[in-house]
């Protein structure tokens, strides 16, 4: 096989550490940590490969922003759990913790958070799913 011809997917996977390794340079993966396992050279090496073939892919920066707006979405935008003027409440640690469901989120001890959950982290002191802590079934 020419080192110019394009190589098959299926052929990735009879190539050992140190092939992979000059495959991810000349295909211009020359900054890759240098103990990159070869299950994952051969999936970069393969994105490269179709990108290559398929111009019209997604880039890698677009797919990734694509996932930090699916896993990071404002949840200012999501319905909250409870009705407007709904009271929640949770003793923890001998105190009583108060929130008030509002249109703007939720109010607890003079302010106004859109997370449950951010309202749980600072009662414990550690991340907790916020419908969890209140007992709120979604």
């Amino acid at each position: 096989m020419s080192d110019t011809a394009p190589y098959e997917l299926d052929s990735l996977e009879e190539l050992n550490y140190q092939q992979l390794r000059v495959r991810c340079e000349r295909a211009g993966l020359d900054t890759l940590p240098p103990r990159l396992s070869p299950e994952l050279m051969r999936h970069l090496l393969a994105d490269t490969m179709q990108r290559k073939q398929h111009p019209k892919l997604p880039s890698d920066s677009a797919i990734l922003r694509a996932l930090e707006r699916s896993l990071c979405s404002d949840s200012s935008s999501q319905a909250p759990l409870a009705q407007s003027g709904t009271v929640l409440t949770r003793d923890w640690k001998g105190k009583r913790h108060t929130v008030r469901v509002s249109e703007d989120g939720y109010k607890w001890e003079g302010e106004t958070y859109r997370s449950l959950s951010r309202i749980a982290q600072l009662i414990t002191g550690t991340r907790w799913s916020g419908p969890r802590f209140f007992g709120v079934q979604s």
